[in-house]
């Protein structure tokens, strides 16, 4: 999984920790209700994270001396994914900056805000993503951005979307990882596939 997860890229690739920022909770019916919530950030964490990823290039190695695919299970939670996305620093695309990024995932959702900088202006940004598999990789599907209080411009709102689905892009490029299932749960990130023979 060549040098991993750059914040499961991330799911995202990306920077600091705000502790204690406001962020919403989503019922099933998509209502957004306001809720305090504290993301938290450790090298543990991080490393807890490199240590998963280690496991899959582990059992690439196995399925390769096996000559067959071997079954994989992962779960990475909104913590290591935070802790790994403090120790990345910002991202940048173009014009547009993003920096002091965190994720909160909710059932089938996950949320990724931060400040973002786009023609020398510099603004939060919220948006909420869903995660699919097509072919053994994940596929993004930007659900909503925003900056401020505003609704992204389409231009841009694509543009968030071809990032987050470059990180992801990214991070498995070389991968031998077949993803067949992606569960998106309150506070983690379940994958299920196989480390494939090489």
């Amino acid at each position: 999984m060549k040098g991993c997860i750059a914040a499961l890229g991330i799911i995202v690739a990306v920077a600091l920790i705000a502790l204690g920022v406001f962020s919403y909770r989503v019922n099933q019916a998509g209502d957004k209700t306001p809720t305090r919530i504290v993301l938290k950030a450790s090298e543990e964490a991080a490393k807890s994270l490199d240590n998963k990823v280690d496991t899959i290039t582990k059992a690439v190695a196995t399925a390769s001396s096996a000559a067959k695919p071997i079954p994989i299970k992962i779960v990475v939670t909104d913590e290591e994914l935070n802790s790994k996305l403090a120790q990345l620093g910002e991202v940048r695309s173009g014009d547009l900056l993003m920096r002091n990024i965190r994720v909160q995932t909710f059932p089938n959702e996950i949320e990724i805000a931060g400040q973002a900088t786009f023609a020398a202006i510099e603004l939060p940004f919220t948006m909420t993503a869903g995660l699919t598999v097509q072919e053994g990789k994940p596929l993004v599907s930007l659900k909503s951005a925003q900056f401020g209080s505003l609704p992204a411009p389409d231009p841009l709102k694509a543009q968030l979307g071809t990032i987050l689905q470059d990180q992801i892009s990214t991070l498995l490029a070389n991968s031998l990882l077949s993803i067949e299932e992606i569960h998106i749960e309150q506070g983690s990130i379940t994958l299920i596939g196989s480390a494939k023979p090489r």
